[in-house]
């Protein structure tokens, strides 16, 4: 994680990356159509409208870095470039994650002057791409057919930047997900060494913005679905604005 308030990681550049990402996304133009779609997708994009390009969410909630800490963040998420999440952690910790146009990478300092974490490279961009597929549950437009999601009932394979991913889903009552969960390359022990693990979490509390009903309640972490979850939860979050284009 990162933030110096000047310099070449500067809060300054990174919040240009994000405008820049949500500046140059193209209004969506083409009218969603539930006849063509996997059922899954006429619970989450109303009749007619126009397909979304990208989101910008603001959230609150918890993150855990050693503890529990309160974390206030904006992203902008878009449906072929990718993400950028910045975020200020307990009134001391500010940064963000990254990944724009294949590239990922953290930036994160204490009070904007002493850095924390600063990474990059084949193995972070590797585990960004799978955090960008499954935050495709706020921008479904990820999930047409159209835009290479491939269905198979409940689960969509999704690939982007040379690497795939499947995320299996679970569905409540109305056909929205409730559960999701993908493998996902990283190092959550923080050991140095990065393999394949489950990924995933509890999302709900739906809502629709400008016709695109998206959860606001997100619980997700490292080992969903496995006896090691209780170790591995990450992120509790809450959406309180977002806005499509």
């Amino acid at each position: 994680m990162e933030r110096s308030p000047r310099g070449e990681h500067g809060t300054l550049i990174r919040r240009d990356a994000l405008r820049d990402l949500w500046a140059r996304a193209p209004e969506g133009g083409i009218r969603f159509d539930p006849a063509t779609a996997p059922a899954s997708l006429r619970a989450l994009l109303a009749p007619g409208v126009n397909v979304p390009r990208a989101v910008k969410l603001v959230m609150r909630g918890e993150i855990r870095i050693g503890r529990w800490r309160s974390f206030r963040a904006t992203e902008v998420i878009d449906v072929e470039r990718g993400f950028v999440w910045r975020a200020g952690v307990g009134g001391l910790i500010f940064g963000a994650d990254s990944l724009v146009d294949g590239a990922g990478k953290l930036r994160w300092a204490i009070l904007g002057v002493l850095p924390v974490a600063k990474a990059s490279g084949p193995d972070v961009t590797r585990s960004a791409i799978a955090r960008w597929l499954l935050e495709s549950i706020w921008l479904p437009s990820m999930l047409l057919p159209e835009n290479g999601a491939r269905w198979n009932g409940s689960s969509v394979s999704l690939s982007r930047f040379g690497e795939e991913g499947t995320i299996l889903f679970e569905l409540d009552a109305k056909g929205r997900p409730k559960s999701l969960r993908m493998r996902r390359w990283g190092d959550p022990a923080n050991t140095g060494t990065f393999d394949d693990h489950w990924f995933g979490g509890t999302v709900g509390e739906y809502r629709c913005f400008d016709g695109v009903s998206i959860p606001t309640r997100a619980q997700v972490g490292w080992h969903f679905g496995t006896e090691h979850w209780s170790e591995g939860e990450l992120f509790r979050a809450t959406i309180t604005e977002a806005r499509f284009r």
